[in-house]
């Protein structure tokens, strides 16, 4: 969508295998025109956003899914959030409960 084209690149930020599943499913299940890519830790995130190293001929994110429990990101990297890269990109933080209808 940043680069003219009709699919939404969308960046995935968690480190639990099993949420990143539960998120990509329903894209890879319905007929949602995105570019879906995901990273398990705040340096790859970063890399990602600033395109460095490996991620240096990746597009622009349109969208930002971060999980809340990011439990192997520094703090070095919790403000990601608020990158200036990110300025005009939505950055959505995403959380469940637990079995006790607590947030984890």
């Amino acid at each position: 969508m940043s680069d003219g084209s009709s699919e939404a690149v969308i960046l995935l930020g968690g480190d639990d295998p099993g949420d990143t599943r539960l998120i990509k499913e329903p894209f890879s299940d319905g007929n949602i025109p995105d570019t879906l890519h995901t990273v398990t830790d705040g340096q790859a995130a970063l890399e990602f956003i600033c395109r460095r190293n490996e991620y240096e001929d990746v597009p622009s994110p349109d969208i930002v899914l971060l999980d809340l429990n990011r439990r192997k990101w520094t703090v070095k990297t919790t403000g990601i959030e608020h990158h200036p890269e990110l300025e005009h990109v939505p950055v959505i933080v995403l959380t469940g409960v637990d079995e006790n209808g607590r947030i984890p």
